[in-house]
């Protein structure tokens, strides 16, 4: 069966299957996509099939999960990873803006995977720490800082050496404390990403329980919450 025909075939049982076989058959339509030339590729990958995706998402025939890594299998993921190596490595008119969203696109992608090579790891961490590290307090800047810290936290494994981003990710945890300048969404992604850490690198022991009062953080984050619940 042609390509096309065999991926639209798998596509259309989606919303028939339990979850495991949903994963099964995205795996299938994952290697049929990276065979594909771009005529085959275009002529399937059209609005109409992101539009049944969303249905398909609003019907609750398909998770939020499975979604991600049916668009993964679509070509976002290397895609994305091509882009960010590419515009990184601009000697001149490098677009920060455009890198760092392809960063916060590329970790949110990754969900519950933790396959992106360290070196693009690296560079997304770079480029969205210091968005993050951004002082100017107004809502734009905080919004942009939330979306830069959500990103990191979906890094599950990293274990490149601390200065890369211990200092700055601190920095960022003891300016929110002194000046609560960050959203309450963002404050709670960069402990997320720090203490994640912490299973690699038991140097941060100190840091996090001592200089960051984790304990005294996570009392104050718990009493909020209660005060907000019937």
């Amino acid at each position: 069966m042609a390509a096309t025909e065999r991926l639209t075939e798998l596509f259309s049982e989606l919303k028939y299957c339990d979850e495991d076989e949903q994963k099964q058959k995205i795996c299938a339509m994952n290697e049929i996509v990276d065979k594909m030339n771009r005529e085959e590729y275009d002529s399937v990958f059209t609005t109409e099939l992101f539009d049944k995706i969303h249905q398909m998402i609003e019907e609750k025939k398909l998770s939020m999960g499975k979604a991600i890594l049916l668009l993964k299998c679509i070509g976002y993921w290397k895609v994305l990873k091509n882009m960010i190596v590419e515009e990184e490595q601009k000697k001149e008119g490098k677009n920060e803006k455009l890198l760092n969203d392809l960063c916060e696109c590329l970790l949110s992608l990754n969900y519950e995977f933790t396959d992106i090579p360290e070196e693009i790891t690296e560079i997304c961490v770079s480029c969205l720490l210091k968005v993050a590290l951004r002082k100017e307090e107004n809502e734009e800047t905080k919004k942009e800082a939330e979306m830069a810290l959500l990103a990191l936290s979906n890094i599950f494994c990293y274990e490149t050496a601390d200065e890369l981003y211990l200092n700055e990710i601190r920095e960022i945890i003891k300016y929110h404390q002194e000046r609560c300048n960050l959203t309450r969404l963002a404050y709670q992604s960069a402990w997320k990403f720090l203490v994640q850490r912490f299973y690699s690198v038991l140097s941060l022991e100190e840091v996090i329980v001592n200089e960051l009062y984790f304990a005294r953080e996570a009392i104050k984050e718990l009493n909020e919450l209660i005060n907000e619940v019937d």
